[in-house]
């Protein structure tokens, strides 16, 4: 499996991106309602997540559950 990098942006309507090593974007997903365990099956069929962020400051616990079951280190932004 390819390594890939991801963020997510959990709510209402939730957006997944992800891109690999090189840069190249390998997944762009959003929907209304989009539950967490349909991104960790996206994000599967993708790749091996090993960096998963949002924009937030402080990571929301749906982004720390999702890296977590995906064995995936956070990144908090500044």
């Amino acid at each position: 499996m390819k390594p890939i990098i991801v963020g997510i942006d959990p709510g209402s309507t939730s957006a997944v991106a992800a891109v690999d090593f090189e840069g190249e974007l390998v997944l762009l997903e959003s929907g209304k309602n989009f539950p967490p365990r349909d991104i960790i099956q996206q994000l599967l069929e993708t790749g091996k997540p090993v960096v998963v962020a949002s924009d937030k400051g402080k990571t929301p616990s749906t982004v720390e559950k999702i890296a977590s079951s995906l064995g995936a280190e956070i990144y908090e932004p500044d």
